[in-house]
């Protein structure tokens, strides 16, 4: 085997079952419900933003915001597990959607979130647009 798939670690996919079980133990316990991706109001869109961490709020209002006040219908995606990259998840959340704007925020030169939806993408049911857009501090997002 070559390229991304020989690099995978084996042992490292059949967590994301066990992140799962937890999430829907916490759920039960306390009400709060998680899994490895968060969707918002992304069943009726085409475009739909992917964030990580504290972002999801801010683009949730942000996805509010559009559809209110522009009529844009655009949703939402929060990845709440990164490493191992829940592939499946994020290609099933994302079939049929057209395009795919990809928020990160690190200094890194290649965007990690980025690299594994791009890695992803020839799973999509249809061919997206996928955007990736430098979230830092006092800096807007580039093009």
């Amino acid at each position: 085997m070559q390229g991304i798939v020989a690099r995978r670690n084996n042992f490292a996919e059949p967590i994301l079952q066990f992140l799962e079980e937890a999430y829907k133990d916490f759920g039960d316990l306390t009400g709060r419900h998680y899994g490895l991706i968060t969707k918002y109001k992304t069943d009726d869109t085409d475009t739909v933003f992917v964030s990580l961490g504290s972002a999801a709020e801010n683009i949730e209002a942000a996805v509010d915001y559009l559809r209110e006040t522009r009529g844009i219908k655009v949703g939402s995606i929060h990845v709440n597990v990164i490493r191992p990259f829940p592939e499946a998840a994020i290609v099933a959340a994302l079939k049929g959607k057209k395009n795919v704007i990809i928020l990160e925020r690190t200094d890194e030169a290649c965007l990690p979130t980025t690299r594994s939806a791009k890695t992803s993408a020839p799973r999509f049911r249809r061919p997206s647009r996928l955007r990736a857009a430098l979230r830092k501090r006092g800096f807007p997002p580039s093009r």
